[in-house]
């Protein structure tokens, strides 16, 4: 693990933090997230997907459809290496 990966842990038993529902709320999402790939080629495949799920959430797009189109564009932007 590299210094500064993890949290201050403690710093959630402040009972400013415990207190506040919205910053409770910051702390659960907290528990699982993970950085981006790291990868050079990220932000265009980050940004295919969003807007690919754009187009599945507002109903432009069936799901499938949806999915196969970020698969076909992260497969086309590939990984920059």
């Amino acid at each position: 693990m590299v210094p500064g990966d993890v949290s201050v842990q403690s710093a959630w038993d402040d009972p400013a933090l415990a207190s506040d529902p919205n910053v409770a709320i910051f702390g659960e999402q907290l528990q699982d997230t993970k950085a981006p790939p790291a990868i050079s080629t990220w932000n265009e495949v980050s940004t295919a997907i969003n807007d690919n799920l754009e187009k599945v959430t507002t109903g432009d797009t069936a799901p499938a459809d949806g999915a196969k189109a970020m698969e076909d564009a992260a497969t086309s932007i590939g990984t920059g290496q």
